[in-house]
This record gives C-alpha cells, sequence and structure tokens, in this order.
C-alpha cells in the first residue's frame, strides 16, 4: 500500500456519530496483540466493516437483537443450581453459600444426576489451566469442551472447529494466513435432530451448497449458529477475538445470503408478495480464561434499507452483560452452564424454526 494512501485512510473521521470501525488482522503473530489494538482505528485493503455497540444504543439496533436478547436473558439469575448441588455448595464454601440469593436455588430435575462431579471437574480444570498458565488448546479441551458437553443435547451440539478454513468465496476478500481468522469452537443444528433436518442436510450435500462457512466436508453441510473464541488469560487478546467473532458472523450470513435472495424472488412472485425476511442474529462468545462474554451479531446493509445485496456491515452487540459468566467457582459455572442451555435452546426452539420457516420454505432444492 501507498504510505500516504495508508495515511489518509488512518485519519479517515467516522462517518457519522457512531463510528464505523474496520480492521485488517497482522499475520505477524510476535505482533498480535499490539496490531489488534491498532486494528480499532485504521482503514486498510482487506476489511469487515464493523459497528459496535452497547444496547443503550436502542435505535441503531434492529428490533431482532433485542428479541433474541430478552429470550436469552430472561430469569437467567435464577433457577440455576438444583437442590443436590445447593447441598454440596454449603458443605464446601459456607461462607460463600450464604451470598447466593434464595432465588438461585430450584428443586432437582432428570438429567441432575452427576452434576456436582462434572462442575466440580471443570472447575478443577480451569484453576489448573489458569495456575499453569496453560495454552488455549488446553482451555478448550479440559473446559470448553467439558461445558459443552453438559449443554448440548438431542438437537444442538458443540465442535472443535480449530483447524477448519473458512471457504475464501464467504469473506469479502481472498484470505491468506491469519487473515482466515478462525474460531475455535462452534454449535451446530444435529443431522440426527429429526428426520426433517437429516432429510435437508442430504439435499444441501447433494446440490454442494453450504449451510455453514467451514470448508470441511463434516461441517459445511451443517446449519450453525453460535461461534467460540478462546484466548488464554496471560496475553490473551479480547480484541483480536472479537475481530474472529466478526468474520464468523459475516462469513455465517454470507452463506444464507444467495438463500434469502431465492427466498424472496420467489416470494414477490406470490399472490401477495413479500420483500423482506428476517434475518436472524448468530450468537458469538469470547473467553479469555477464567471468563466468559456473549455477543450478539448480525450482517445488515449499510444504507440500513431493505434488501440483501451490496455493501454489509457486521453489527456486535455486546457484551451483553447480564450474561456475562465465569469458571471461577462452581455457582458461577452452573450459571454458565444454564447460559449455554439457554443459547442450545434457544437454537432448537426459535433459530432452526426460523431458517426452516422463513427461508428454506421458500427454496426449492433438487431431491
Amino acid at each position: 500500500m501507498d504510505p500516504k494512501n495508508q495515511k489518509k485512510r488512518s485519519n479517515k473521521k467516522p462517518e457519522s456519530t457512531t463510528e464505523l470501525r474496520t480492521r485488517t488482522p497482522t499475520t505477524n503473530k510476535s505482533s498480535k496483540k499490539d496490531g489488534a489494538m491498532r486494528m480499532l482505528d485504521r482503514h486498510e485493503e482487506a476489511v469487515i466493516p464493523t459497528l459496535y455497540l452497547t444496547l443503550d444504543r436502542e435505535k441503531e439496533i434492529p428490533s431482532i437483537v433485542f428479541d433474541v436478547k430478552d429470550q436469552l436473558t430472561r430469569d437467567i439469575d435464577v433457577k440455576f443450581i438444583p437442590e443436590s448441588c445447593r447441598i454440596r455448595l454449603e458443605q464446601e464454601i459456607p461462607r460463600g453459600f450464604r451470598d447466593i440469593k434464595k432465588e438461585a436455588f430450584r428443586p432437582d430435575e432428570p438429567g441432575d444426576e452427576g452434576l456436582w462431579v462434572e462442575v466440580e471437574k471443570i472447575f478443577g480444570n480451569a484453576k489448573d489451566c489458569f495456575r499453569n498458565v496453560q495454552d488455549e488448546a488446553n482451555w478448550r479441551v479440559r473446559v470448553v469442551n467439558k461445558v459443552s458437553e453438559l449443554c448440548e443435547g438431542p438437537t444442538i451440539f458443540g465442535q472443535d472447529v480449530t483447524t477448519q478454513e473458512y471457504a475464501s468465496e464467504f469473506l469479502p476478500y481472498d484470505p491468506v494466513g491469519e487473515i482466515r481468522m478462525k474460531i475455535d469452537w462452534a454449535m451446530f443444528l444435529r443431522k440426527t435432530a429429526s428426520q426433517e433436518v437429516s432429510s435437508i442436510y442430504k439435499k444441501f450435500k447433494t446440490a454442494r451448497l453450504a449451510l455453514s462457512p467451514f470448508s470441511m466436508e463434516m461441517s459445511k453441510y451443517m446449519l450453525s449458529l453460535m461461534g467460540i473464541e478462546i484466548k488464554k488469560p496471560e496475553g490473551g487478546d479480547a480484541v483480536y477475538a472479537l475481530a474472529q467473532l466478526e468474520n464468523f458472523s459475516y462469513a455465517v450470513h454470507a452463506c444464507q445470503w444467495p438463500l434469502v435472495e431465492s427466498a424472496l424472488g420467489k416470494l414477490a412472485k406470490e399472490a401477495t408478495p413479500r420483500n423482506e425476511i428476517t434475518i436472524m442474529p448468530t450468537i458469538g462468545c469470547i473467553i479469555v480464561g477464567h471468563d466468559w462474554s456473549f455477543f450478539i451479531s448480525l450482517r445488515v446493509p449499510v444504507n440500513r434499507t431493505l434488501g440483501y445485496t451490496g455493501d454489509t456491515k457486521v453489527l456486535c452487540v455486546g457484551p451483553i452483560l447480564a450474561l456475562n459468566a465465569n469458571t471461577r467457582s462452581q455457582e458461577n459455572i452452573l450459571k454458565l452452564i444454564k447460559i449455554v442451555k439457554r443459547i442450545c435452546e434457544w437454537g432448537e426452539s426459535t433459530y432452526w424454526p426460523w431458517f426452516r420457516d422463513e427461508v428454506l420454505a421458500h427454496v426449492e432444492l433438487a431431491e
């Protein structure tokens, strides 16, 4: 890049009072942290435009984001500690137990058997990873994987996607090396969730149409709804992790764009024409050591008018404070489990039905 042009672009003022930030990841590992911090204010040749908002910027956030936020946070601080775990908490941390609100407790339910043992494992693993300054791979295998296993069910499951690249057609530039900025973990709709899901997945595979942005066969024909990026506590860069979530959100919606446009074309020809389809956000999570922060991301047109072609940006809302969680104590791990389970429930009750009824119902696929 011409240094003069670079200087001009880096001094460019935001287009409005809401700052439009863009980033290009550095490929120099030794300067990754400094480079990631500089990305917030740099404008370079290969970028994903990103608008960062907190929930108080209500006028600038589509209502669908608030709908999703309300679904995920409703009563999230109550009834997340089953009776069997309450007894163990009282025995093992009597001082801390007195500070827990009564609303947090609930009777045991099917599936709570052995929950305390698993919580203790996660707590011990997280403590060991922190004390021994373990790398991200250890946090992923010993902590994130264990939480995921406790929360996934017959419909939604988690998968390590560290080794999987994004297909280049789903990013706004041709990625090279670290510019791919992959995430570490993703939540998917299971192929075995139902006969209907299995049939749809088979049709997409036959048509060679991707449902998720990953390039490997094992993932590209499954619907993905959540991405997780993991950083170690010492030197873990949340800013760089946020950029990785941006790529995930952009790429997931890029998979959906052709389907949405095809559905719109069909809807426009119906007796009662429609010219819009609601776009559902994806969920993102950044884990830095013990701390888990959750975001809601949506790809929207820059000009904020109806339509799904042309220039777009990633709208990243968060962190959602009501969903903040950590693995520093057994109590907090129990709350984290409820949060991740709630996201899985949302994927089953909202995200999948939306994709099936709003998008796939209006798209013709070869048998």
